[in-house]
């Protein structure tokens, strides 16, 4: 008892004498970064730094356990080495899982702890790889990425949707310039109308960062539809195609007639959102507090955040239905035939007054009828297309789509 009691008072003066220590630099560690340690007051050339679970007892001859990681305070990774540094530093690599460690200076290639520190690894910024824009077929297809140890080998891969990287082989890669930044892949000829996937993978191997998929759409004319019937109370969707591929091609909904842009003396939209693509459908919630049923509205497809249209549906009125889509306020008036060949009937369901425009495709008015207690009239002379008919008077408006085939 003498012995081990004059062995600690040893032990403790020692420290005291070169002021042993052990410091975690910069902790806590980023994962995946390497871990730098300062050590002071080593004596002897076999003096070594070990790194251990927290809480866990070094020594695996005496019930504890074996190092994480170690090496000796000289650098050598000799244990015959003679040489000695008293005061320097010691890295290890950061592939430790996240949690809390504990890290020892040990004397003498034992188990007789100098000095100690506690320090904890935690994740580091989760990797991350995403298209820059919508790409359309031909265009080159542009992504952004986070995440890479900034290997020189780590790359991207560019998948058909499905595929197992290692097993299927890539359409198109390369390699990464950085730890972070894009990559652009600009002969997307291989890259057909579909759905891909796209891996940011570690040092020349299949050990994936992060992944995504993006679609390559066709190269279409501009154009927007709605999609059934338009409703203040319901959702309204429309079809769009030929957008820019940009992330923020957008489609607002105005009053028949605005002028957009604001900072151009127009006004802002009603309502609007950001597309899902250079082509696809897009949907708006119901909005019984700005749709009002029988007043004619516009939509706009627009390029890139701006007011550059690239196409629009104009003077298309909204109904009040339910969600199947049945009009839930009576009907003032009915078309027949409907599709028809040249000429159109109006039925009205009482005498009206007032008038009836017919619009084409366009938004221009092609015919105006008066109306003065009919109950009927006649529309004639229309080339094939479509049509809105437009009646306004005593009973209220409402309009109807006509089809000339």
């Amino acid at each position: 008892m003498k012995n081990f009691l004059l062995f600690i008072l040893f032990t403790l003066s020692a420290a005291q004498m070169y002021g042993q220590s052990v410091t975690p630099v910069g902790a806590p560690f980023q994962n995946g970064v390497d871990m730098v340690f300062d050590f002071t007051g080593s004596t002897i050339a076999t003096d070594w730094i070990g790194i251990y679970n927290a809480g866990d007892s070094p020594d695996p001859g005496n019930g504890g356990v074996a190092s994480i990681n170690w090496g000796y305070t000289n650098g050598s990774g000799q244990s015959g080495s003679s040489t000695i540094v008293a005061a320097g530093t010691l890295t290890f690599p950061g592939n430790l899982p996240n949690g809390d460690y504990d890290v020892h200076l040990f004397c003498c290639d034992g188990y007789n702890i100098l000095a100690s520190a506690t320090f904890t690894v935690v994740g580091a910024a989760p990797a991350s790889i995403a298209a820059t824009t919508y790409p359309v077929v031909g265009q080159p297809v542009t992504f952004e990425y986070t995440g890479s140890t900034g290997d020189p080998l780590d790359w991207i891969g560019i998948y058909a949707a499905g595929a197992v990287p290692g097993t299927d082989g890539s359409l198109l890669y390369q390699y990464v310039p950085g730890a972070e930044g894009s990559v652009v892949f600009d002969d997307p000829a291989v890259l057909v109308p579909g759905n891909y996937d796209a891996h940011l993978f570690c040092c020349d191997g299949y050990n994936k960062y992060a992944s995504t998929t993006f679609t390559v759409y066709e190269a279409l004319a501009p154009s927007l539809n709605p999609v059934g019937t338009l409703s203040s109370n319901w959702y309204n969707t429309f079809h769009f195609t030929g957008g820019s591929g940009s992330l923020y091609d957008w489609v607002g909904i105005y009053h028949a007639g605005d002028i957009p842009d604001p900072g151009a003396g127009g006004v802002p939209s009603i309502t609007y959102k950001y597309v899902d693509g250079a082509n696809g459908d897009i949907w708006f919630d119901p909005m019984p507090d700005s749709l009002v049923p029988s007043n004619f509205y516009d939509a706009h497809l627009f390029k890139d955040d701006g007011y550059e249209i690239l196409a629009s549906y104009l003077n298309w009125t909204v109904l009040f239905t339910d969600a199947d889509e049945v009009v839930l306020q009576p009907s003032i008036f009915t078309a027949f035939p409907n599709p028809a060949h040249e000429t159109v009937q109006l039925f009205f369901t009482e005498q009206v007054s007032g008038r009836m425009n017919v619009y084409n495709a366009a938004g221009q008015v092609v015919r105006r009828v008066k109306l003065n207690g009919d109950t009927q009239a006649e529309v004639s002379g229309l080339v094939p297309g479509i049509y809105m008919a437009q009646y306004q008077g005593n009973k209220g408006s409402q309009t109807v789509k006509l089809v000339v085939e």
